[in-house]
């Protein structure tokens, strides 16, 4: 596995860890992860995960 790939396993889990655990706003967790803008964590969360952040966020609330 490349560090790339690394780096993006490690965004994706502590992006759903994040989000999992509290209303911390998207900005927030965008720039603490490293990403330029919220725009860039959408599309990334979204290649990773099939869906947006804020879909998750909800269904995660769903399922609580």
């Amino acid at each position: 596995m490349s560090f790339q790939g690394i780096k993006d396993d490690l965004r994706r889990d502590l992006a759903i860890l994040q989000l999992t655990r509290g209303e911390v706003a998207l900005g927030e967790i965008a720039y603490a992860l490293g990403f330029s803008s919220v725009a860039v964590f959408h599309r990334a969360f979204r290649h990773w995960t099939g869906m947006t952040p804020g879909a998750y966020r909800a269904a995660q609330r769903q399922l609580a």
